[in-house]
């Protein structure tokens, strides 16, 4: 799993890296599958959206995240994106800022305490106190 999280933005013979490890393709894919409950291209495919997603809560035009991420068409890449977060890239970010202004107009006039847009990205715990 290092080296997939590691290659996120490029691609990766999956054949090679279990020959890497003393593995034969099919007995990679079965083991990984135990771990992680994904095949191997899969998890690669989750985690880069996962990263892309935060590249564009931070402000990553969608087009130039979905290149940054390997994916050759804009489609494409809304698409996957849709399916794993059951939103568009910009419905996302849309939603996101919607929120981040929500919680700004609270911590302003005292009713919530302030919170950074940071702790909304994906990967981050809120913290109820």
């Amino acid at each position: 799993a290092f080296e997939i999280r590691k290659n996120l933005r490029n691609s990766i013979d999956f054949r090679e890296l279990a020959k890497s490890i003393g593995m034969s393709q099919p007995t990679f894919y079965r083991y990984f599958r135990e771990v992680t409950g994904q095949s191997p291209l899969q998890y690669q495919k989750s985690l880069k959206l996962q990263e892309a997603r935060r590249a564009i809560l931070s402000g990553l035009p969608v087009a130039q995240t979905g290149y940054e991420f390997g994916y050759e068409s804009p489609a494409q890449f809304s698409r996957d994106y849709r399916s794993q977060f059951g939103l568009s890239p910009r419905g996302d970010f849309e939603q996101f800022r919607k929120g981040e202004a929500f919680w700004r107009k609270n911590a302003a006039n005292g009713s919530w305490p302030e919170r950074s847009a940071e702790k909304y990205l994906p990967g981050h715990q809120l913290s109820t106190g």
